[in-house]
């Protein structure tokens, strides 16, 4: 049954009703990798970038949550930043990933691509911290630092923790 309903859903990934049954079979059978692979060759086949996205975020659940896979699951999240490169959620996600597996060049750039989405002052300026910390600590690039805190210096002139970073 799982292999009729995977077939159907590859060959056409926008019908729910084949997608659901294999969710559910999988899940019962515990079947993670069988279903992983089937949404990878749903994805391929896919034309809507909505639909995509969603099948994206749910491969990477799955390599997360059920196949202890982050390397592939990040590779999801990308894939959805090429077809929204301000998907908050993937963001979010590839932070995550990327500071559990030290990947803190990865990580500099995602948390940059944070900074450019949010617009409340605080959580900019918090980002911009985080970025500088990675720079300065882990990736040794004081120069890189000191241009990450006079962002913050020109978001609030003011700011005390820039302020003593620089000093």
């Amino acid at each position: 049954a799982f292999d009729t309903y995977a077939k159907a859903f590859v060959a056409s990934p926008g019908t729910s009703e084949a997608r659901d049954k294999i969710e559910n079979i999988a899940m019962s059978l515990e079947n993670y990798a069988q279903l992983a692979e089937v949404y990878s060759q749903a994805v391929e086949n896919c034309d809507d970038d909505v639909d995509k996205v969603g099948f994206y975020e749910r491969l990477a659940d799955i390599w997360m949550t059920k196949l202890d896979n982050d390397e592939n699951a990040s590779q999801c999240y990308e894939a959805i930043l090429k077809i929204d490169e301000f998907h908050m959620k993937s963001i979010v996600a590839l932070e995550s990933l990327y500071a559990k597996a030290h990947a803190n060049e990865k990580n500099v750039e995602i948390l940059k691509r944070h900074v450019d989405v949010v617009t409340d002052l605080i959580d900019r300026k918090d980002l911009l911290y985080r970025i500088a910390e990675l720079q300065e600590n882990a990736l040794h690039q004081p120069q890189e630092a000191i241009k990450t805190y006079l962002e913050v210096l020109d978001l609030d002139a003011e700011d005390a923790l820039a302020l003593d970073a620089l000093e």
